[in-house]
C-alpha cells in the first residue's frame, strides 16, 4: 500500500438534509471545499464537495446552517464554507450560511 500522496487526494460529493446542524460521514482530515443548494436527490437540501484521502477511516462532520438574522449559536466558532440563495416558488429569496463544526464531539 505505501504512504498517501497528494495524487491519492479525490472530491467527493455529499447531499445532506437543510437543517440547523447534521453530521456527515466523511475520511478524516477531509477539507470541506464548496457548498451550495442541492441541484439532485434532495433539491431543498445542500450538497457539499470535500477534498478527502479515500483511504483514510470514516468520520463524522458537523454542518451547522443559519438563515440571515439568526443567532449562530454552535456555528459561531465554525468554519464558513458558503452562504447559498434559495428562490422560493413565491420569489422570495432565503439566504442560507453554512458552516464547517469540525469532527463530531464524541470521535
Amino acid at each position: 500500500m505505501g504512504v498517501p500522496t497528494m495524487s491519492d487526494l479525490t472530491i467527493h460529493r455529499y447531499d445532506v438534509d437543510l437543517d440547523d446542524w447534521v453530521e456527515v460521514e466523511m475520511p478524516k482530515d477531509a477539507v470541506i471545499i464548496h457548498a451550495e443548494i442541492s441541484d439532485r436527490i434532495n433539491p431543498t437540501g445542500i450538497a457539499l464537495w470535500a477534498v478527502v484521502d479515500p483511504g483514510k477511516p470514516l468520520t463524522r462532520r458537523v454542518i451547522y446552517v443559519r438563515g440571515t438574522g439568526h443567532r449562530l449559536g454552535d456555528a459561531a466558532s465554525a468554519r464558513h464554507i458558503a452562504s447559498l440563495r434559495m428562490t422560493l416558488a413565491s420569489g422570495a429569496v432565503l439566504v442560507w450560511h453554512v458552516f464547517d463544526g469540525g469532527v463530531a464531539g464524541d470521535e
